[in-house]
């Protein structure tokens, strides 16, 4: 079996794509995650890309075309380690006493140098295919190429053991017509499928794109794409709409855990193209760490790998994080990322909170207090007591189910100058809907005192008919 990550590095910038093995037969992809370095000044693009990859080492093949001829460098698993979990948002609820509340607290809600990177000047051609140059990258053997036709690119790469679909013919095309170049990357003979580490590139280019309609073939369902763009300013999709994500419909409960089906159902409001902005900020705070990391991701990487990672949190003033998420049958547009200096705001935290106000006005207890969720949108949203809550069996979470079925707060068109255009503000109708969803929770909630009097149907009909959906709920669990 041998298997081809198909990869396109193309201008604008391309990284990642399809796996094939057994004659064409697709290794299913759950995630997409690329970092990306922007350097306006000096027009160029690096990418650093994951290569995944289970099987014996002597079948392993990548192939990636690019727009001339790369420095090829060493990457580090370090550096993707690094970014995810200084980059992994976090959410937090904190309990506020408004008034002198008569219990306590309840604590549960809470690469390669330089010179080595070098192609070989001398240059032999086989047919219609010219094999440009040949060297050694870290773990890796490999040979860049340049062919007069899809047809003879195939069949180079098939008679070197590189076991290529031939229904990748069409998606070759394109290339080939562009006079692009094929670098393909084996394993070295004394290596193991163990070595297989990230690669990185460095190119011609102002913008950095990730051609998904490859990845279409093997994809599974809400594909995670995680990327990361150095750059001097916040960067942002062109080619794809940026989602504000509805924090109402965060499970602040549970610390934000259904915050990736969040973004997915986002994605999905928005035609299916669209990325939300996880962070965006000065990266100087994480310098150092991937040194620190290698120790535990990837002890065998070079000192070369892990100083030329540690460059880009020096190297650039801005660190951008987005996700999205895309089924096969979205992947029909290629996303593109620029930056903008003109975006408001420049920075994204990793850090979301939200209050939670105990109503303890003239010494009521806390377990009878209406509750108030304070959230950074503006949203204001009322809970009943926890005795009520407790009584009728609804979590928090539960009872805000009316706030859940929008996911996009706002929809908005950036690109690489001016501010983002809004295109779908869910927000005032979400802040006409928390109006109206208030009134009802006080009149509940009224002279009663966390007590289970009959009460009327809420705004969107989330309690409509109380007592039966109550006792209905109790005889499904």
């Amino acid at each position: 079996m041998s298997l081809l990550l198909l990869t396109t590095l193309m201008n604008p910038a391309q990284a990642c794509g399809g796996f094939f093995c057994d004659q064409g037969q697709p290794v299913i992809q759950n995630a997409e995650r690329v970092v990306f370095a922007i350097d306006e000044q000096a027009q160029e693009v690096e990418a650093h890309v994951q290569i995944f990859y289970q099987g014996d080492a002597e079948d392993f093949a990548w192939i990636v075309p690019i727009p001339s001829e790369p420095v090829i460098f060493e990457s580090t698993q370090a550096l993707f380690d690094t970014l995810a979990i200084q980059t992994l948002p976090t959410f937090s609820m904190r309990t506020v006493d408004e008034g002198n509340c008569r219990e306590p607290m309840n604590v549960a809600i809470g690469g390669s140098k330089e010179a080595s990177m070098a192609f070989d000047s001398a240059t032999s051609t086989t047919g219609s295919v010219t094999v440009v140059g040949e060297q050694e990258v870290g773990p890796y053997d490999t040979v860049t190429l340049k062919a007069q036709s899809t047809d003879a690119l195939l069949t180079w790469l098939l008679d070197n053991d590189y076991d290529i679909p031939a229904e990748l013919e069409p998606l070759l095309e394109p290339y080939v017509s562009e006079d692009a170049h094929f670098l393909a990357l084996k394993l070295q003979s004394d290596r193991s499928a163990g070595d297989i580490a990230p690669i990185a590139f460095r190119y011609p280019g102002d913008r950095a794109s990730l051609p998904i309609q490859l990845t279409s073939v093997a994809a599974a369902p809400d594909t995670r794409l995680e990327i990361y763009v150095f750059a001097d300013a916040r960067a942002t999709p062109e080619s794809y709409l940026h989602v504000q994500l509805n924090d109402a419909a965060i499970d602040w409960w549970s610390n934000g855990s259904n915050y990736n089906d969040l973004i997915s159902r986002a994605a999905d409001e928005a035609g299916g193209h669209a990325f939300a902005t996880d962070f965006s900020g000065n990266p100087d705070a994480f310098r150092g760490l991937v040194e620190s990391q290698a120790q535990f991701s990837d002890p065998d990487a070079s000192d070369a790998a892990i100083d030329d990672a540690e460059r880009l949190f020096s190297a650039f003033g801005h660190l951008t994080r987005m996700t999205s998420s895309l089924d096969a049958a979205e992947m029909t547009v290629d996303p593109v990322f620029v930056q903008n200096a003109d975006l408001s705001p420049q920075r994204v935290s990793v850090s979301r909170s939200a209050d939670l106000v105990y109503e303890c006005t003239g010494g009521k207890r806390r377990s009878k207090a209406i509750r108030r969720l304070e959230l950074e949108s503006g949203l204001s949203l009322l809970l009943p007591s926890e005795q009520w809550m407790a009584e009728f069996g609804y979590s928090e979470y539960e009872f805000l189910e009316d706030f859940h079925d929008i996911n996009a707060l706002q929809i908005e068109e950036t690109e690489a100058t001016l501010a983002a255009a809004v295109m779908v503000d869910h927000l005032p109708e979400l802040k006409t809907r928390a109006d109206a969803h208030n009134e009802w929770v006080r009149s509940l909630m009224n002279g009663c005192g966390g007590c289970s009097a009959s009460s009327p149907a809420p705004v969107g009909g989330l309690l409509l008919g109380l007592g039966a959906l109550v006792g209905l709920r109790r005889r499904q669990r």
